[in-house]
């Protein structure tokens, strides 16, 4: 789910070459917009910049070295915004050497600001204890999947605001903008943030980089805004010639800001010459924070609001083992990934050592189906199953502060190529438990296990569903069931699957998302085949507590782009989910096969799809056939009697789609559309509103 950020977030955005847009950073419309809901965030806003201007000749007299302690979450998918402890490293050096004023750089500040350069004297260092008090290098790993167009629901972990400045590195940051990239955002420091979201979040190549100098002063620049900094143009668009913004110091000059370029010549604000290489512009070319800016940092850094006067405290420097330098000696915490959950005998399968909090020094992998163990001691072992099955995978690995041992069940699929259904068409309504025998398998996946699962609380056309219980999940899980394999070389007709499905959101921000997959090599590799974002998901209104569907909230769906495995002799599918918090999410009475032919259909076979369902003004209805028909559409009661009749069509070969206009003084209630086709007689239960 992708909520309105706090008023207090700052962004910084780019474009994919590193072209800052100067329409996108939304900091002032993020905090109009928490303003509109919460005006109490304006008095506070105002009290505590007060506050900086009456205390910041105090708190600058002591100056001093303030540690901060910090900790690092790293939130992936085992891709490369994995970052190594090596890139953490580089990026704490980057933002250690602009807020003690070391950096290099520093030497390349022209002669007009010389006089200004300035830090806060902030030395930032990785926490070696936890909130628990737990050995840590000050960094953690999280698999999930809202690594991807991250925002604040995507920092799934968090350790106290007071006691560490929390960082999180993500892939990508969501963006509402087509074609820009967000690098980061941060919090200006307030009680009205929740203490769960206060901090950094950075996209992975904007972390630690060696690249270009805009790109390794991210993390200062956000680091700024986290003690109270504003950008130097104020609130106005970067670079469009605006000289009325200011970010409350006052040795910075009035500037329209520089978009990713660097003329250290501009003047356009009554002739002063801007400030272009300040940490907090957007130029190409910073290096430098102001006295002023210093000032207002350290006295962020002596203020009660957020806690933020708590992390340099002796007490606190203990409690997160930040009083000095040290390499922790830590246990491991064992963790890996393949680089596929699924494929045919005889197929390798490459494993990756992950395991992360200490540098492993031996580790010991097993591979086992309960009758055949494989065992392996190398960091990236290459496994090659020869049998079929389902491979538990274990790994334990240790270091000189302990070891650690990591067991995935049913880790590895395994299929024999020969496909299990012979002869089409196949249809599965779940009845016989297909899960619990192995026809279905659920793909592993290291979110909790309350996935996909058996239900006999929620049926449409048999007893039974498999359903997501979304309700009780996370946000950014990945669910994934696989189907049995079928040949289709013996097909007489094209490949089109049907399926019933029900699905709410609680919220209408609720993005959850469902693909259907397919694949001809047992999973090895997958083809994407259809794709239901929440909005054609949808069967019904949103629902707030525990939902489980009745009978008139179920839709189908067809896909006819698996036509293609025509031929194929071994042919799986994957209906995978995506969890954005919302409801839970059900499906059965799937169907694959050709188009129906209506002479010998049942009314089981012919699978409408009527939409919506409840309807109000509009009948949508779609379906396919083997060949062309005419048919009579009307719209009859419970009892049977024709009401209206809504239409006569010719109905095509394939895929049809049919819209009828509910008929004028029609009640609410619940009705059967019926169709005539090929001497037969059909209907679906539809629910006028």
């Amino acid at each position: 789910m992708k909520r309105v950020l706090s008023s207090l977030a700052l962004c910084l955005s780019i474009t994919a070459y590193s072209q800052i847009n100067a329409n996108w950073c939304t900091s002032d419309s993020k905090f109009y917009q928490s303003l509109a809901t919460n005006p109490f965030m304006q008095v506070e806003f105002d009290n505590f910049n007060q506050y900086v201007l009456d205390h910041q000749d105090e708190f600058v007299s002591e100056r001093a070295v303030k540690i901060i302690p910090v900790v690092v979450h790293i939130i992936h998918n085992y891709g490369p915004e994995n970052v190594s402890d090596a890139t953490v490293a580089d990026a704490i050096r980057y933002l250690n050497e602009d807020f003690m004023g070391t950096s290099p750089d520093l030497s390349g500040v022209i002669p007009a600001f010389t006089s200004i350069v300035n830090n806060p004297q902030f030395e930032f260092r990785l926490a070696t204890k936890d909130p628990n008090g737990n050995c840590t290098n000050g960094i953690t790993r999280t698999y999930n999947m809202g690594t991807y167009d991250a925002d604040d629901d995507s920092k799934v972990i968090v350790w106290p605001r007071n006691k560490y400045y929390n960082i999180w590195i993500v892939n990508n940051i969501y963006s509402d903008t087509p074609g820009l990239v967000t690098a980061g955002y941060s919090y200006f420091p307030s009680g009205w943030t929740s203490a769960s979201v206060d901090g950094t979040i950075l996209g992975y190549n904007y972390f630690g980089t060696t690249g270009s100098n805009f790109a390794k002063r991210v993390l200062s620049h956000e680091t700024g805004h986290w003690f109270n900094l504003a950008h130097t143009f104020g609130n106005v668009s970067v670079d469009q010639g605006d000289c009325s913004g200011t970010d409350n110091v006052s040795d910075t000059p009035k500037t329209p800001g520089s978009l990713s370029t660097c003329n250290l010549n501009r003047n356009e604000c009554s002739g002063a010459q801007a400030n272009v290489q300040n940490i907090m512009d957007y130029s190409s070319c910073t290096n430098m924070f102001s006295t002023g800016q210093a000032n207002r940092m350290i006295t962020a850094a002596n203020s009660g609001t957020a806690g933020r006067n708590n992390l340099w405290t002796g007490s606190n420097l203990t409690a997160t083992g930040t009083t000095t330098i040290i390499i922790p000696n830590c246990a491991p915490v064992s963790d890996f990934h393949a680089n596929r959950y699924s494929c045919c005998t005889g197929t390798s399968v490459t494993f990756y050592d992950n395991s992360w909090n200490a540098n492993v020094t031996s580790r010991v992998w097993t591979f086992t189906d309960g009758v055949t163990t494989i065992n392996d001691t190398s960091a990236n072992p290459v496994i090659t199953f020869t049998t079929a099955g389902e491979y538990d995978v274990s790994l334990t690995v240790s270091a000189s502060g302990g070891n650690d041992t990591e067991t995935r069940t049913e880790y590895i699929q395994v299929y024999d190529a020969v496909a299990d259904v012979t002869s089409a068409p196949y249809s599965e309504n779940f009845e016989s438990n297909p899960i619990s025998s192995g026809m279905w398998s659920v793909l592993y996946s290291p979110d909790p296990a309350d996935g996909w699962q058996t239900t006999n609380s929620a049926f449409v056309s048999s007893n039974t569903s498999i359903m997501v219980h979304n309700y009780g999940l996370g946000m950014g899980q990945l669910h994934s069931i696989i189907s049995p394999s079928y040949d289709f070389t013996t097909t007489g007709g094209p490949v089109i699957m049907t399926f019933k499905y029900a699905f709410a959101r609680r919220a209408t921000a609720n993005e959850d998302v469902l693909k259907v997959y397919g694949s001809t090599n047992c999973g090895q590799t997958w083809q994407l085949r259809a794709t239901y974002d929440a909005s054609s998901l949808v069967t019904t209104s949103n629902k707030t507590t525990d939902w489980y569907p009745n009978s008139s909230q179920w839709l189908s769906k067809t896909v006819t782009s698996v036509g293609s495995y025509l031929g194929k002799p071994n042919v799986r599918f994957k209906f995978e989910f995506k969890t954005d918090g919302g409801n839970n999410l059900f499906i059965e009475d799937i169907n694959i096969t050709g188009p129906v032919g209506l002479e010998e259909a049942t009314n089981s076979d012919l699978v409408m799809n009527v939409y919506p369902n409840p309807v109000q003004s509009e009948i949508n209805v779609d379906f396919m056939v083997d060949q062309d028909y005419d048919a009579t559409f009307r719209l009859v009661d419970l009892t049977g009697k024709q009401l209206s009749v809504l239409g006569f069509k010719e109905l095509v070969q394939g895929e049809n789609h049919l819209v009828f206009q509910v008929p004028s003084g029609t009640s609410r209630g619940l009705y059967f559309l019926q169709v005539e086709a090929g001497n037969k007689v059909f209907t679906h239960k539809i629910i006028i509103e």
